[in-house]
């Protein structure tokens, strides 16, 4: 591929790659994998029902996740329902995840259930956020099923976020002061691919 064909929009390029290799594992961790085919529907499922949920386009959802399939999904679904992705280490105390969430002014969240715990007991607003649990065990009170929601169906629209748009809110790692959130685009997460990755 050259490096005009890889800078394209994340939903092209997953949907590409679910037509030419749909039975390869495009992630996998320790408890499970999903195929680009699998990724390309698990994500605009969950793309689907993030946009039913009353989220306008632009709004954040953080992701609380560790290094698992569900953050990936996550994260190329809030993508493609033209949201701001705010990825969050569920390693950080009580009092960054507090700053992250109100300098973020996120709307939803994606957790597990024991870090939801962990997100309501920081108080006001943040009990009351949206939120999608994965992992196996009951979904807590106020929260909806990770699971159902990738297994979704219904009228949405998806996949029109621009490449200069912003896509995910990343934060800095705080080393010299306060971590700050950072907008980031698909056009600067596929730049340093094609740059540097794609010519190797």
């Amino acid at each position: 591929m050259t490096r005009d064909e890889l800078i394209r929009p994340v939903p092209a390029l997953l949907k590409e790659h679910a037509e030419l290799a749909p039975e390869r594992v495009a992630y996998a961790d320790s408890a499970r994998g999903v195929t680009y085919a699998g990724l390309e529907r698990r994500t605009r499922a969950l793309a689907g029902y993030l946009t039913r949920t009353g989220l306008a386009r632009g709004d954040r959802v953080a992701i609380c996740l560790g290094n698992r399939v569900e953050m990936v999904e996550s994260c190329l679904a809030v993508l493609r329902a033209g949201l701001v992705g705010v990825p969050l280490d569920p390693r950080s105390s009580d009092a960054e995840l507090a700053h992250f969430l109100k300098d973020s002014r996120a709307a939803f969240v994606i957790t597990d259930a024991a870090h939801l715990v962990r997100l309501r007991r920081l108080g006001p607003p943040y009990e009351g956020l949206g939120a999608l649990v994965t992992g196996p065990g009951p979904v807590p009170e106020g929260a909806r099923s990770f699971h159902s929601a990738v297994e979704s169906d219904g009228p949405a629209e998806i996949d029109t976020l621009g490449l200069d748009d912003p896509a995910w809110m990343l934060y800095t790692s705080g080393t010299t002061h306060r971590p700050k959130g950072v907008l980031s685009t698909q056009r600067a997460a596929l730049w340093s691919v094609a740059a540097c990755y794609a010519p190797i």
